[in-house]
C-alpha cells in the first residue's frame, strides 16, 4: 500500500524526507462532531520515483488529478506505508483498526 504525491525538492518537507527516508504523519477529517471523526496515523518509507515507475505512476496520478498536468516538472514521490492506525468514530466511539506491512 502506498501514497503517491507531488513535491518540489526545495520544499522543507522534501528536504527533510531526503535526510530521513522513514517518516510519520497523520491524515484526518475536519469534523466538528467527534462522533464523525475519521483519520489515520502512519509510518512509512519515502522515495522519489524515477524511470518507468515514475512514468506509470505519473500517468495514473494525472488521470486522477488532471490539474497535475501543469506540474509535470515537479518530482513524484511514493510513501510505502509500514504501519497504519485508523480511527473511525462512525463505527463506534474510539474504534481503531490496525494494519502493518508483513
Amino acid at each position: 500500500m502506498r501514497l503517491v504525491f507531488l513535491s518540489e525538492e526545495k520544499t522543507r518537507h522534501a528536504q527533510m524526507m531526503q535526510n530521513n527516508l522513514t517518516v510519520a504523519g497523520s491524515i484526518s477529517t475536519q469534523e466538528i462532531s467527534v462522533a464523525q471523526l475519521q483519520g489515520i496515523q502512519f509510518t512509512g518509507i519515502v522515495s522519489q520515483l524515477t524511470g518507468g515507475d515514475n512514468l506509470q505512476a505519473r500517468k495514473q496520478y494525472c488521470s486522477r488529478f488532471p490539474v497535475a498536468l501543469a506540474a509535470i516538472h515537479v518530482p513524484l514521490w511514493q510513501l510505502k506505508f509500514q504501519e497504519i492506525k485508523m480511527v473511525d468514530n462512525t463505527l463506534g466511539f474510539g474504534t481503531k483498526l490496525y494494519w502493518q506491512r508483513d
